[in-house]
């Protein structure tokens, strides 16, 4: 990993440069007007993802969210190319429809498969530059991006499936009881975001009963088979009826999640699923509303169009204390957060420290409340974050080998101690536990946040999730036993090759 961007070199430079005029031109060649070429993209997906979703019983699973990721992904690459100022007034589909033809339809599907195969490629790219990728040249005009030794993904693949378990815990008690306690109120209880949270005029809290509420439209909308074109003011209108929001609230929202291709990827129509077609016109893209996580939707939106990454981050450690305390409470157990200490050379704050007197033991962690990363470089900032969180751990372990018994008990304000505890170390993430290159100590957990707050865990010891954790980690790297294959992707005349790891039977 570097700690900052590098230059590509020529060769790298010369490909991103044919490909990028390549892009343009593709897309630009749909149609003349912008609105309409915008119309055919959304509405493509529009219609195929309602299609497969529909078809799939409305249920998520790890294919169908595979494909929707792809189209996504590919359709705002293709809007990232289309920069021109939008018409005035409405966007008329029956009128458009009108003049449209199948060809047309076929092009724009030919456009999204293209940008779904370069955005792969513009991660390589960016991935390079972190020194996630290095390169080779086979021959002429192929480029293999390869994994260095330190970071062939492991754990990061590993991290991906505990996601998807995570998850799906989630939805299956979203399901259960449902009659009992209303379906909105199982939804929050898996926002693990401070509700105070300012986003642009909005709080965290007004935007969950805002998105929650235009889901459930667009959901039948898109069953329903309707247009995917619908006025802005007509969505603010379905906002004020069903929440609290005043007028200029819900149209704070609208702008909220209404894309704009100049901050891709940072916000990508997982968090802005509405497009613009005119200047009153906008385009639903069903998808990004229903497969979207709106835990990283607020935190991008947060950090990009509210108060910045700082504020974000101490809001957010903030609030997963608070829910940690919530979430482990019993008997017998002692839970103090931010506690400071002092030593002879050293000193720090200690964010979370648990102790379960009748099993005499004593959890010391550290919290990192980043963005859950997507990016490649959301990535890097995250393993950094960790790594401090690693950093201080060990310092306060150095600083533990210097008490006994009693000054361990005065100085953490525990319970008296008739034996010196059994002291477990962690750090916990975001909804992200590290890359294969960071150095973790093997005495030192880093878990999941969201992992450990999952329902089944409730008042019972801290321990037991982080051990869960920990070995559902190793489970899934230790089948990572795997050989490397190359993917190949041609863009613009230039065959590229993508390292990808396949289990070894």
């Amino acid at each position: 990993m570097l700690k900052t961007k590098r230059e590509l070199p020529p060769s790298l430079s010369e490909a991103k440069a044919k490909i990028e005029a390549w892009r343009t031109k593709l897309v630009k060649s749909l149609h003349e007007r912008i609105d309409v070429a915008i119309y055919l993209l959304v509405a493509r997906v529009y219609y195929l993802g309602g299609m497969r979703f529909i078809l799939a019983g409305l249920q998520p699973n790890s294919i169908l969210e595979n494909f929707i990721r792809d189209e996504l992904f590919g359709l705002q690459f293709a809007l990232s190319a289309l920069n021109d100022p939008l018409p005035n007034g409405p966007f008329l589909p029956d009128i458009v429809c009108g003049i449209l033809n199948t060809h047309d339809a076929q092009r724009a599907k030919d456009v999204l498969d293209y940008m779904s195969e370069y955005s792969r490629i513009r991660d390589a790219f960016l991935t390079y530059t972190w020194g996630g990728y290095e390169f080779e040249k086979p021959q002429d005009n192929v480029i293999r991006f390869i994994d260095p030794p330190t970071w062939i993904g492991y754990r990061d693949n590993a991290n991906r499936v505990i996601g998807q378990e995570i998850k799906a815990e989630q939805v299956l008690s979203l399901r259960t009881n449902s009659i009992i306690v209303p379906l909105k109120s199982k939804f929050l209880q898996y926002i693990n975001i401070p509700t105070s949270l300012p986003l642009d005029g909005l709080t965290a809290s007004q935007f969950l009963d805002a998105w929650f509420s235009l889901t459930t439209y667009v959901l039948s909308h898109c069953v329903n088979n309707q247009s995917p074109v619908i006025e802005r003011a007509a969505i603010a209108d379905i906002v004020q009826r069903k929440t609290k929001l005043t007028s200029s609230e819900a149209n704070a929202f609208i702008s909220l999640v209404t894309f704009d291709p100049i901050d891709s990827p940072s916000l990508s129509l997982f968090h802005c699923p509405l497009v613009s077609l005119t200047t009153s016109s906008l385009a639903i893209v069903p998808t990004g509303f229903i497969f979207s996580n709106p835990n990283t939707c607020i935190q991008r939106l947060a950090v990009h169009r509210g108060l910045g990454f700082d504020h974000f981050a101490k809001e957010n450690e903030k609030h997963f204390l608070i829910r940690f305390e919530e979430h482990f409470r019993a008997k017998d157990v002692t839970i103090h957060t931010n506690r400071h200490y002092t030593g002879d050379n050293d000193s720090g704050d200690i964010d979370l420290i648990i102790f379960e007197s009748k099993t005499n033991r004593l959890l010391i962690a550290q919290l990192k409340g980043f963005i859950q990363p997507d990016t490649t470089e959301e990535v890097i900032r995250a393993n950094q974050k960790l790594e401090k969180g690693l950093k201080q751990i060990t310092r306060v372990q150095q600083w533990l080998n210097t008490l006994d018994k009693k000054a361990l008990s005065s100085r953490l304000d525990l319970p008296k101690l008739s034996h010196y505890p059994c002291i477990e170390f962690a750090v916990i993430g975001n909804g992200f536990v590290g890359s294969d290159y960071l150095h973790i100590p093997e005495d030192i957990s880093v878990v999941d946040a969201d992992y450990l707050l999952l329902p089944k865990f409730k008042e019972k010891p801290i321990f037991d999730a982080v051990h869960e954790c920990q070995k559902r980690l190793s489970e899934e790297i230790a089948k990572a036993n795997t050989y490397q294959q190359f993917h190949s992707i041609e863009l613009a005349g230039i065959t590229f090759e993508l390292s990808s790891y396949i289990a070894a039977k």
